[in-house]
């Protein structure tokens, strides 16, 4: 298990950023600089058209069509049923083993 993911996250930029630092980059003048201004500005707009134009519809309908009804209200549901003391699962939501069948072997 990974722990520490957030904590080793920022540790890992701020010693990024005063590697940079060290060597002599100006992380301001080089954002603040017009060609990187344009792209970033470029990309933008590349992941807003993508995302209007591609995404939107597909990533919303299964999100109402599917993430939501069957993933994310019965995480949510089962979570205040268990901070409330109740079971994690119910009764009707419990596996259904099928009936034993009855061997019929002649001897």
């Amino acid at each position: 298990m990974n722990r520490g993911g957030l904590a080793r996250t920022v540790l890992f930029v701020v010693a990024l950023l005063i590697i940079l630092g060290y060597f002599g980059f100006n992380l301001r003048n080089i954002v603040a600089s017009p060609v990187v201004h344009d792209n970033l500005v470029y990309a933008g707009e590349l992941v807003s058209t993508g995302w209007n134009n591609y995404l939107k519809t597909p990533v919303t309908w299964t999100w109402n069509n599917f993430l939501r009804p069957y993933v994310w209200n019965p995480f949510f549901d089962t979570l205040k049923r268990m901070q409330g003391g109740g079971p994690a699962i119910t009764p009707d939501q419990a596996p259904k083993l099928p009936p034993l069948a009855t061997s019929t072997l002649a001897n």
